[in-house]
């Protein structure tokens, strides 16, 4: 026994001998250098990059093995730019431990570290091939074989097959990243982005075991604009043994600027697992949150509070399949003075890109505030389909618009169907209505529509038909008839306890249906549209007030009761001001009522946004009411570019005239609202025309108008201050209303009205003439008379000249009218003149011109040789005057000398009343 134990003490000194002096012979003798050449060559070799190992790497063996690396560098494949690097790590691992098939790591320290990722057009990761492996791996150039495949697969999901027992049992003390950092470029879309500082930290790392991880960097970049700061924190636990892998506890915090956002913060929390062998993620408890604002096309949306909810969801990576119980996203923000809100909720869904089953959704969104309020909500029913063609019995929306009392709803339903492949959304039975309410009227609109939009082909297709016009009232029921007892049946009770219905109004005339064809395509790159409407009768009328009623909206406030009178009152004395003035002494140029636009207004303006589509209009209607009138046989053709709009031939029958024209809005060298108008028509009733749009009636007769016209804006405040071009005004024969030019004929009597012609006195004063041109030119508005012609019975017009102010509603003009025939007489002698030109000024506003005659140049005129007889007729012992009819012959004698001092008194009053003194 002693024998044998004193040959095992000297086997274990032996070859604890051997043992130490080979750990000397090893560490004098071995260089981990070499190792690290042969390591670069391999990687050059299996994977075509460059391992760059600078420092020296120092191994140390006791008490622990450690292994130091300095300088460590990866490149791109088949390239010398750098993948990843380290400029310093460091592991430690216990030695005993490994004869107990356990790797103890006292902790990993890895310092100054980066990666740079890249996604190239086609969508490939510049690290794809270190995830698939040396590029020389047999199974690379190995046939597919789909049984051994679907064999594979099943084996997978097998329990017997699903558990893969790991050999070594790995503890890491813990885990120090410090100065790393990590960059991502995508070439397809310009994203160039970096997690810069980054730094991470982790507890005892130890399998089946959960333990801390936190991590904090900070996100910058160029493309987009990326200034943000990062921290997460997480309970990690790895199960390599059952291949699960979860983060519980998931807290990510994002601060700073993301782009066009603003995160205040946008937040990350959950539970989330991983299954390998099911290729299943599971969601827990999951939340995403964003606070903060977001800056957009359409202004700034400020105050945002929104999040998306997931209690319980799965992410089957083998059918590409998301599904859960629930999902509800929220959102809340301002936009300018409007506040908005959004909610989206999802009772059940199963998701994925070919198939989907039972996925319901509804959702609403509001904007309100600013005066108005948008309603919009949407309810899909379930949707079922596969390999990418998904169906709903039924798509609803529900849309109202309210503003200032008004109110404009649109219901519409229609089956759907969505083709993921050509991206096709189909609603080919659309319908619905629209509710139109202002005030106390209300109007309701049947739809009919056909839509189809192709997101590949990029295609929208509308078919509408709409009735525009209430239905005739069926006619009434007859009244219910009495028993004996006076008494009638329940039913008839309630009938007639009810109020009776309006019957709506029997529409006459074109058809009340509108059909509208409307095409887009290319809508990304170069839209074109085309759209074709078709109405039998249009009733703007019914439909403008509820438009105008929201374009109000944009109007100034109107002033308080107090401002409002004070500003009153001062308005009617400046125009009670302006209209003795106008009747005692008419001056030169009248004040403008209407502002004029400045060159620093228009500055000041907002400038209007160009629009990039472009397309053709079609339009025909056989009857369009607009105020009260009745516009028919409209046609029009136009076409929309991106810097003009051209309307190439239009037509309509008005006022008694077939007119048509051209019309030019824009230009590539012009404003968008600048505009070039050409008008032509014969037959055009004058009278309804100026009444109705210039508020007086007092020119009637048919007319032929030429307008070829240039301005700027849509406003009349507006475009009648930039008004420039020609117009021509043409009438064989018509009437002026309220004035009667033939007292000018009547010298004698205007005399005593010292020259002020009557106006005004309703349809008992009547000219009626038998020729009127007149030729204008507009600049800024203000139309110079370049020719006008007048001829009545007694009197034409010579020699005119003037001006008509549109912004101020005056007209200026001065003209000759020539007289033939006129007869004078005062103080019992009378005189005629064959041919008188009196001067004439007309002005003043639409509503009250003034006609005055010019004295002071008919005096010094044709009248000057024609008072010569009647001046001598009055003087005492003239023989030459005739006498008046009138007068006695038998007078007596000594009459004669107070007959004479009479006629020197009568000559005087004549004179100051011809004078006006």
């Amino acid at each position: 026994m002693k024998k044998w134990f004193k040959r095992i003490v000297i086997g274990t000194a032996t070859l604890a001998l051997v043992a130490v002096v080979g750990a000397a012979l090893f560490l004098l003798t071995f260089d981990p250098n070499t190792y690290a050449r042969k390591l670069e060559e391999a990687v050059l070799e299996k994977y075509q990059r460059v391992l760059t190992i600078e420092g020296d790497v120092e191994l140390s063996l006791f008490p622990r093995i450690g292994l130091t690396l300095t300088g460590v560098s990866l490149s791109e494949p088949g390239s010398e730019a750098t993948f990843a690097s380290v400029d310093r790590a460091r592991v430690a691992v216990a030695i005993w431990p490994l004869l107990s098939n356990s790797l103890v790591i006292d902790n990993v320290m890895v310092e100054g570290f980066g990666v740079n990722i890249v996604r190239n057009e086609r969508g490939q990761l510049n690290f794809q091939d270190l995830l698939d492996g040396p590029a020389d791996a047999p199974a690379a150039d190995a046939p597919a074989d789909p049984k051994a495949d679907d064999a594979a697969s099943h084996a997978a999901a097998s329990g017997s097959e699903r558990v893969r027992r790991s050999t070594m049992q790995i503890d890491i003390a813990g885990l120090d990243l410090r100065q790393g950092e990590i960059a991502f470029v995508d070439q397809a879309s310009g994203t160039h982005v970096k997690l810069a500082n980054l730094a991470a930290l982790a507890g005892r790392v130890t399998f089946r075991q959960p333990f801390d991880f936190s991590l904090t960097g900070r996100l910058e970049g160029d493309a987009p604009h990326t200034d943000a700061d990062l921290t997460a924190n997480a309970v990690l636990m790895l199960d390599p043994d059952a291949m699960k892998y979860a983060v519980q506890k998931l807290d990510v915090q994002v601060t700073g600027a993301l782009g066009r956002a603003t995160a205040e913060p946008l937040s990350l929390r959950g539970n989330l697992t991983y299954d390998a062998v099911e290729r299943a993620f599971r969601i827990g408890s999951g939340e995403l949150a964003f606070r903060g604002q977001v800056e957009t096309g359409e202004g700034l949306l400020e105050q945002i509070e929104s999040g998306l909810s997931m209690p319980a969801a799965e992410l089957d990576l083998s059918s590409k399949m998301l599904s859960g119980a629930s999902l509800a996203a929220r959102a809340k923000g301002q936009r300018a003075a409007e506040s908005f809100e959004f909610a989206l909720d999802l009772p059940k869904y199963a998701l994925g890109l070919d198939e989907v089953r039972d996925t319901a959704a509804t959702a609403r969104f509001r904007l309100f505030g600013a005066g108005r309020t948008l309603d919009a909500q949407l309810n899909l029913a379930p949707i079922q389909g596969e390999k990418g063609v998904f169906r709903s019995d039924s798509l609803s929306i529900d849309a109202s618009l309210e503003q200032q009392g008004r109110k404009v709803g649109m219901a519409l339903v229609s089956p759907a169907q969505f083709d993921t492949g050509e991206t096709h959304l189909s609603m080919p039975d659309l319908t619905g209505q629209a509710v139109l309410e202002a005030d106390d009227a209300s109007l309701t609109i049947p739809l009919d529509a056909n839509l189809q939009i192709k997101g590949k082909a990029e295609e929208l297709a509308l078919d509408l038909a709409a009735v525009l016009e209430p239905a005739p009232a069926p006619a009434p029921a007859p009244a219910a008839e009495s028993d004996a007892d006076g008494d009638t049946a329940a039913g008839d009770v309630a009938a007639e306890a009810a109020e009776p219905a309006k019957p709506a109004p029997v529409i006459e005339g074109p058809g009340r249906t509108a059909e509208l064809k409307a095409t887009l395509k290319k809508w990304s790159a170069e839209p074109a549209f085309d759209i074709n409407l078709k109405a039998g009768r249009l009733d703007l009328d019914r439909l403008l007030p509820f438009a105008v009623a929201f374009a109000a909206a944009e109007a100034p406030q109107p002033q308080s009761e107090e401002g409002a009178d004070a500003a009153g009152q001062e308005a009617a004395g400046q125009a009670d001001a302006a209209a003795d003035k106008t009747d005692t002494e008419p001056t030169a140029e009248q004040p403008a009522t209407a502002p004029a636009v400045t060159a620093q207004d228009k500055a000041a303006q907002p400038e209007k946004p160009r629009t990039v589509y472009a397309g053709k209009v079609q339009l025909a209607v056989q009857q369009l009411i607009f105020q009260g009138q009745q516009i028919d046989d409209i046609s029009a053709q136009a076409t929309l570019r991106p810097h003009d709009l051209q309307v190439s031939r239009f037509g309509l029958r008005a006022y008694g005239s077939a007119l048509t024209g051209k019309l030019s809005l824009g230009g590539a060298s012009a404003e968008p609202d600048q505009w070039h108008l050409t008008l032509q028509g014969k037959g055009l009733e004058m009278q309804p025309l100026l009444s109705h749009w210039a508020g007086f009636d007092y020119l009637s007769g048919a007319a032929e108008l030429q307008l070829d016209l240039r301005g700027q804006g849509l406003e009349p405040a507006y475009w009648l201050n930039t008004l420039s071009g020609k117009a021509r005004l043409r009438m064989p024969d018509g009437k002026l209303h309220g004035i009667d030019l033939g007292e000018l004929a009547r010298l004698d009597d205007l005399l005593q009205r010292k020259g002020v012609l009557s106006a005004g006195d309703g349809v008992a004063r009547l000219t009626e003439f038998k020729a009127l041109d007149a030729a204008l030119t507009f600049d800024s508005g203000i139309g110079t008379i370049d020719r006008l012609t007048f001829s009545h019975a007694a009197v034409t017009f010579r020699n005119s000249s003037g001006r008509l102010d549109l912004p101020a509603g005056t007209l200026d003009l001065t003209t000759t009218a020539r007289l033939n025939n006129v007869s004078i007489s005062t103080g019992g002698v009378k005189t005629t003149v064959k041919r008188l030109d009196v001067p004439l000024r007309i002005s003043g506003p639409w509503s009250g011109l003034n006609y005055q005659v010019q004295w002071q140049g008919l005096a010094e005129g044709a009248l000057k040789g024609a008072l010569a007889p009647l001046l001598q007729g009055l003087l005492p012992g003239s023989e030459s005057a005739a006498p008046d009819a009138a007068a006695t012959p038998a007078e007596p004698a000594a009459s004669a000398s107070g007959s004479a001092r009479q006629r020197v008194e009568d000559l005087g009053k004549a004179l100051k009343g011809l004078f006006g003194k």
